[in-house]
Formats: structure tokens, sequence, C-alpha cells
């Protein structure tokens, strides 16, 4: 779910073969947002009371909820958090048909709750930034070290120059243009 739309259309056009690849199989799936929500809570909330209830039968009451909540953050959240956070693109890919199944299993219930949020919140839009968010994402990227300094400045001033506020910083005196 991290991965949004607008987000899937960037690596589509500016990643690498693979992760274009993987970009454009995973964008007709990741547009039907809430859907597909629905369908992964709902999965994993079952999968969360199935499992606190078989250990809860296999153990004492106590034993059971610690067991289960152990496993459930350490198996169910933590882990799969860490490994969706770096490899998300690549696990969505190799998991995107699992994960269809399941939107077809669960769809009956998942599907009415999905077209309830789709009237009530409005389709997913994805990340949109803002002039202002643009140019503070330019100079976090800057800061983390995947845009030199000479490229972050390019950028800015490209930038600047079409929100109208930089035609100061585009502009230099014939003098400083010639170098002599």
């Amino acid at each position: 779910m991290s991965l949004d739309i607008k987000g899937l259309e960037v690596v589509n056009g500016s990643g690498t073969k693979k992760e274009q690849i993987y970009a454009r199989a995973l964008l007709p799936l990741r547009a039907k947002g809430n859907f597909l929500l629905c369908t992964l809570l709902l999965g994993n909330t079952a999968v969360n009371a199935v499992l606190a209830i078989f250990l809860g039968s296999m153990t004492s009451g106590l034993m059971g909820t610690l067991i289960s909540t152990f496993a459930i953050v350490c198996f169910g959240e933590i882990i799969p958090q860490s490994l969706c956070s770096r490899y998300g693109l690549a696990i969505g890919y190799y998991t995107r048909f699992i994960v269809i199944f399941f939107m077809f299993l669960i769809g009956i219930i998942a599907y009415p709750i999905s077209a309830l949020l789709d009237c009530i919140m409005g389709r997913e839009l994805g990340n949109v930034y803002n002039k202002a968010q643009l140019t503070e994402l330019l100079k976090v990227h800057g800061k983390s070290n995947d845009v030199n300094d000479e490229e972050l400045h390019m950028l800015q001033v490209m930038h600047a120059s079409h929100t109208g506020t930089g035609p100061g910083r585009v502009l230099v005196w014939i003098v400083d243009a010639f170098v002599s």
C-alpha cells in the first residue's frame, strides 16, 4: 500500500527496466486503491483472529494471548513492514497473483466496503505536491546525496523559473554572461 499510483507512474517512467516492469504490472492492481486496502485489511484481521483463537485453544488463555500477540507483532507487522519498506516494489510484483486471488475470495465483503469508501472519500489520488512542497522535496533529496549540489541548484532554478519566483535567479547581467 505504500506504493501509490503517482509513485508507480514515476518509477514506470524513470526506473530501471526491471522496476518499470514491476511498476507496470502493479499499476492496474494499485488503481483499485480502496478495494486493495479493504482486501488486505480484512485478510490481515482474519488471519490475526484465527491465529489468536488457534493458539488460545492450544495453550492457556494468558499464554495463548502472549504468544499470538508476539507472533502477530513480529511476523505480521514488524518483519513485513521492514521488508516492504526496502523491497516493496519487488514484493508487490511477486505477490500480486496471491493478492488478486484474495481480492476474489474476500471480494464479496471487501468490494462493497471499498465502494462505500469511494463514495464517501473519493478515489485515491496518490501523493501530489504543491510548488512549495516540490521545492522542499528537491532540497531533501539534495541532502540525502541522491542529487549533487550543482544538479540540485539547476533543478531549483528551473522550478523557480516556472513558478514565477525565479527570473532574478535565472537571468544574469550581460557582463557576467560572457567569460573573457
